[in-house]
């Protein structure tokens, strides 16, 4: 929402940059492997899209594996958040990335357990050409569906504008206490994080 506010707010900005560019794209030259067995005839490049989401899925067969997808983004790229959804007595989802190659070492971004079926998780920025997606080791198939990966969105004015909502934002209001403590630390960026 408040990328939305930025872009509306300032003169010039359109909203169609509101919508950073999905790295989960055949036209970038992103492929995705496994070495994890499939349901059917599934292609795990399937969750690329060009658009802003992928609209394909992948189902892991029924069987004690480790469920992961590797991610070759076809080149080095920032990004900082990842959008994903995930179906069928999934424990934890682990994201982490490389540019060494495929297999490693990877750094881990972020992990996050007992995930819902869809989730946005945020990481600090990251760069790297290989993003590992990791299910955890189990004998049930999951499924992946609808992957988002991208560089949260910028605005060329969020210090302006941030500077103006911290002056402008009522004081005191519960549970914009982080934003007020990054205002007067002037820590722009975070205090529109903490928005």
């Amino acid at each position: 929402y408040l990328a939305l506010f930025l872009a509306l707010a300032l003169p010039g900005a359109e909203p169609a940059m509101c919508y950073p560019r999905n790295y989960l794209s055949a036209e970038l030259g992103t492929r995705i492997t496994t070495q994890a067995e499939l349901a059917g005839d599934a292609d795990p490049n399937a969750l690329l899209g060009d658009g802003p989401i992928s609209r394909g899925r992948v189902r892991f067969a029924d069987v004690e594996q480790e469920r992961v997808l590797t991610v070759d983004l076809g080149g080095q790229r920032e990004f900082d958040r990842i959008e994903i959804g995930a179906g069928g007595q999934l424990e934890r989802i682990r994201i982490s990335a490389t540019n060494a190659g495929p297999d490693g070492p990877h750094e881990t971004l972020c992990e996050i357990e007992e995930p819902g079926f869809f989730q946005t998780l945020r990481f600090p920025l990251a760069s790297a050409r290989y993003v590992k997606l990791d299910f955890g080791r189990a004998g049930n198939g999951c499924i992946v569906h609808s992957v988002r990966l991208y560089k949260g969105y910028e605005h060329p004015g969020l210090v302006e504008v941030t500077k103006l909502l911290y002056a402008r934002v009522k004081p005191n209001l519960a549970g914009l206490e982080s934003f007020y403590e990054a205002g007067e630390a002037e820590d722009w960026p975070k205090a529109c994080r903490e928005l």
